[in-house]
């Protein structure tokens, strides 16, 4: 039989009481300013510690720089986090402001932190002269003329969409057709890869102009799988060659005389692409004397003595000059 055990008598514990409050009053009131904390610092307090929308910027022309009272943001094709308050715009192209205004932005306030608040920024009215708007279309005709020397693309080197911004801007300008057009045309001369050629035909189109459409066709055959093209050149003449001895101080060696003449370098290739990189090009040369025998290290040594200029000593002027290699 299990020995009876006396527990030691010990006194009620209670919680006190706060302000008159049972225990389990003030509890759920701690436990409800606590809940009520955490909901402003989640849903209220990010938006006053950082108050503002993301904008977008619907600039008239593509590509436009954003500038934030003087300070550039960025390009206009991007999205931008700015604080609440009042800011002027300035819209700028090829280092040409053409429009400007005021940007309000608010605070919102509830769950700012998890949901970003946006606003769209409508186009503002254009504000610039005919000079300065024909300044930006030689600006984009700059750009695609530049990007002509690129003649491979790939995953590193892209190629931007140089067509559409020269034929978005010369809508958004207000330009004649007769002035898009002939910016156009001189556009088209520039397309010396298949992904330029792309972007030209998917900006062609926007203009609804049939000459255009008609050179954009004639382009197509460089690129296309089907209408092969042959150049037709005709090979360089054989220079008029002049007998003649060729003398310095004592030194005389037989030699020839050449005429000034037209040397296309290269050969004839299909009017294609890639084939129209190897295309011949036309070095124009002056008139020029050629030894008709090799030059010995003793009437050398005898030139030298006479032409000091020509020593090796002197050999990073002569590179300074262009004269030797």
């Amino acid at each position: 039989m299990k020995k009876k055990i006396d527990l030691p008598q010990v006194s009620e514990v209670t919680l006190p009481e706060v302000f008159h409050l049972r225990p389990g009053v003030y509890i759920l009131i701690l436990l409800a300013i606590i809940l009520l904390l955490v909901v402003f610092f989640v849903t209220i307090f990010p938006a006053l510690i950082k108050g503002g929308r993301y904008v977008t910027f619907n600039a008239p022309l593509d590509e436009s720089g954003i500038y934030l009272d003087g300070t550039y943001l960025g390009g206009s094709e991007h999205q931008y986090f700015i604080k609440t308050g009042t800011y002027k715009v300035d819209y700028y192209k090829g280092g040409i402001k053409y429009a400007s205004d005021t940007l309000e932005v608010d605070r919102p306030l509830f769950l700012t932190a998890l949901i970003h608040r946006t606003k769209t920024v409508d186009p503002p009215s254009l504000d610039l002269d005919s000079a300065a708007a024909k300044e930006i279309i030689r600006f984009d005709l700059n750009e695609i003329a530049q990007a002509s020397a690129i003649l491979d693309y790939d995953m590193v080197i892209r190629q931007a969409p140089l067509y559409r911004n020269l034929a978005g801007d010369l809508t958004a300008l207000g330009f004649d057709p007769s002035y898009i057009q002939d910016a156009m045309l001189l556009a088209l001369h520039y397309v010396t890869a298949p992904e330029i050629f792309e972007d030209a035909a998917r900006s062609v189109p926007l203009l609804n102009d049939s000459l255009l459409t008609s050179t954009l066709s004639s382009i197509s055959d460089l690129f296309g799988e089907e209408g092969h093209i042959t150049q037709d050149l005709p090979q360089g003449e054989t220079p008029p060659v002049n007998t003649a001895v060729l003398q310095a101080g004592e030194i005389q060696i037989p030699g020839a005389l050449y005429d000034p003449v037209d040397i296309k370098m290269g050969k004839i290739t299909p009017l294609q692409y890639p084939h129209i990189k190897e295309m011949p090009v036309v070095v124009q040369e002056s008139s020029f004397a050629l030894a008709l025998l090799p030059v010995s290290q003793y009437q050398y040594a005898l030139f030298v003595e006479e032409n000091p200029q020509w020593a090796r000593s002197n050999l990073a002027n002569l590179k300074a000059q262009g004269l030797v290699d």
